[in-house]
This record gives C-alpha cells, structure tokens and sequence, in this order.
C-alpha cells in the first residue's frame, strides 16, 4: 500500500493515483488569503491513524520588518497542537468514522515535528500533486502556440535581411580570419568602437629612469596607447552567431518539444513534461538572444559607418603579407592590393531583423508561476 501512496520528493516522477491530469488542472492547490475563514473548518485533533489528504497551502506570513506582525496577522489553528501558532500550512481532509469528510488545517511547523508517517506522506503526495498541476498548467498555455511558432521559425530562416548578414559575414571572412576576429571584437560593444594601437613616446617614464640611472639618459621608452576613430551605432556590425544555423537549432528543440508535450500526457512523467518546457523557453531565450546580437545591424551598414571601418582597416596592423588599402566605392568595398583591386565586397542593404512576436507569446506565457504555498 505504501508503494502506491509514497511521492518521490526530489523528481516528483508520479502523480498521485486517484488524481488525473483533468482534475489537476481544475484544482487550486493556493490559499491566497486566511484558511481559517472557511466555515466548515473544524479545530479538532484528527485521529492518529486517519489517512490525511492536503488539498491546499497557505502562506500568509506577513514580510519581515513590518511592525506588530502578529497584531497585522495573527496566527493560524492548527488541528495537530491545537493551537494557534502558524502563518504557513495546509488544508487538510480525511475520512472521519462515520464515513462523512472531514476538513482541518495542519501547520507546517506542526507536520515536520509530530506529524509522523501519515503526514508525510500527506504532504509529498501534495508536492507532487501541485507540482504536476504547474506543469500542465504551463503545457496548457504554450500548446496552441506551437503549430504556429514552427512556421514563424521557417518564414524567419528565409528572411532577406538574414540572407544579407550571412553574405556580409562570408565577405568579410574573405578579406582575412584575423580581420574577422577584430570586427567582431569591435562591434561587441554598444555602440561599437574602433580603436587603433599607436607607439607613443614616453616622455614620463624617460625622466623617472634618467633621475634614477642618469647613464640611461637618452634611451627611449614607448607605450602603447589606443586612439578611438570612432563609433558606430547600432548592436552589432559584424555578429559572431550564424542566423540560420541558430534559427535551425530553435526548430530542432521546438520539435523535441512539441513530440513531448502534444501527445497525451497521463502516462508521461513529469520529469518528461519538465524537459519539453524547458526545451520550449531555450527557444524563447535563443529567440531573443539572436535578434538582440543583430539589433541595429542596418545602422552598422551605412555609407559613414563603412567609411569608418574602412579607415580601421587601413589603421590598424594585418596579418596579410602584402600590403592593401580599403576604400568605399558606392555600396561597395574595395581591397586595392598594389596594382589591382584583390578584394570586392557589395554593401548589402539589410532591413531591422525582428523575432517573431510569437516567440515573445511564447515567452510570456512561460513567465507566469502560481503563488508560492507550503511544499
């Protein structure tokens, strides 16, 4: 009997058996405000070996720092000391002799110190009850939207403006690794700003070390200093994550998602269901988190701002052996290497890349969280 009454704590892996998913959906499990108002609340101690069953917790401990708390909000009965002295608990229900149900609250102080098996078990069965009500709660609100987020995820993956940026991404790949690497640094702030190291004479230092070791005097000491060209603004110029690898990957656990949460989920455990939801906010989250790296990518690509991350290139030390200058002709970029141009990059014209507004659907309805009660 005490394998099928017994809850797991930690994962919460079975429901309790004479509930089903239909019920727990329908059920409060939190009392927001006083239990004690309810009339059919009765003050006397349960029988030592009834069977309790928490329907609800409580919480009404008033915050710290408030004075008169207990004046503000006094204590709660409890049926198992038979006093008033708690602020957390739970309703509870049992079976009294004559067959009729009985109702009490049972304080949480209370349950850990005298409650013994009976209330033990009463209790995990409530934490896996409510546990496995929040869950489907959750299921409930994100199951419509999923048909819906999967086509949005597609139309997205063709956008244009994504087209564009993995274009500009290969070209700017093609004028070197390193110079890649750099802008990518660059633009990793926000606005981005483009400095270029400069070997300044140390004048400074020079008179410390000639007051010190007069011998050394005429030597000459530099310093590294960094001097900004400027700044563009917009998130990102050149952003590190592929859009279209990123938008497949939030497809991939949208499906993984979507094949644990949409069949029927009685039999599925809630470690399962737990999973599905938090692959479904890693798409909210990777949503977000790809449209923000590309937030204001089109003010990165105006004439002024390629201006300017042309006279970084020219400013700033190359890997490449030969030596090359870069200039905007138009909407285009050229690498002129000694006598010819090497290298010919198209400006693209990029529109604001957007994440559905489904996803940020998606991501509301994954916020909410019942109140807090007793575990």
């Amino acid at each position: 009997m005490l394998s099928l009454l017994l809850v797991s704590i930690s994962g919460g892996l079975v429901k309790n058996p004479t509930w089903n998913d239909t019920q727990l959906l329908s059920h409060n499990f939190n009392i927001l405000a006083r239990p004690d108002l309810d009339d059919g609340i009765i003050k006397a101690r349960p029988p030592a070996d009834v069977r309790l069953t928490f329907l609800a917790g409580y919480n009404i401990t008033p915050p710290f720092g408030v004075p008169n708390r207990l004046q503000l909000q006094p204590f709660v009965w409890c049926a198992l000391c038979q006093e008033a002295t708690h602020w957390k608990g739970w309703k509870a229900q049992y079976t009294a002799a004559g067959g009729g149900q009985v109702t009490c609250l049972i304080g949480q102080d209370c349950a850990k110190r005298k409650g013994g098996a009976a209330i033990r078990i009463a209790a995990n069965e409530f934490k896996a009850r409510k546990t496995r009500s929040e869950v489907l709660q959750e299921r409930a609100a994100v199951l419509p939207l999923l048909p819906g987020i999967k086509a949005a995820l597609e139309t997205w993956n063709q956008d244009p403006s994504l087209a564009a940026v993995m274009t500009w991404r290969q070209q700017l790949r093609s004028v070197g690794e390193s110079f890649a690497q750099r802008v990518i640094k660059a633009a990793s702030v926000s606005p981005a700003v483009f400095q270029v190291e400069q070997e300044v004479r140390d004048h400074a230092a020079e008179a410390k070390r000639d007051a010190r070791t007069p011998r050394a005097r005429g030597t000459p000491i530099y310093c590294i200093q960094y001097r900004s060209l400027g700044r563009i603004e917009g998130r990102a110029l050149y952003a590190g994550p592929n859009p279209n690898a990123r938008i497949g990957l939030l497809t991939e656990k949208l499906c993984a998602a979507a094949a644990i949460l949409v069949p029927p989920t009685d039999d599925r455990a809630v470690r399962d269901l737990q999973h599905g939801l938090k692959l479904l906010r890693e798409v909210a989250d990777g949503g977000r988190e790809l449209a923000q790296a590309y937030d204001g990518f089109e003010k990165g690509l105006t004439d002024d701002a390629v201006d300017l991350l042309a006279r970084w290139y020219n400013a700033t030390p190359r890997m490449e052996a030969l030596p090359s200058q870069m200039v905007r002709k138009g909407r285009r970029l050229v690498i002129a290497c000694r006598y010819n141009d090497a290298v010919i990059i198209d400006i693209p014209s990029v529109g604001a890349i957007c994440r559905p507004d489904i996803l940020a659907r998606l991501e509301t309805a994954l916020l909410g969280r019942p109140g807090y009660s007793p575990e």
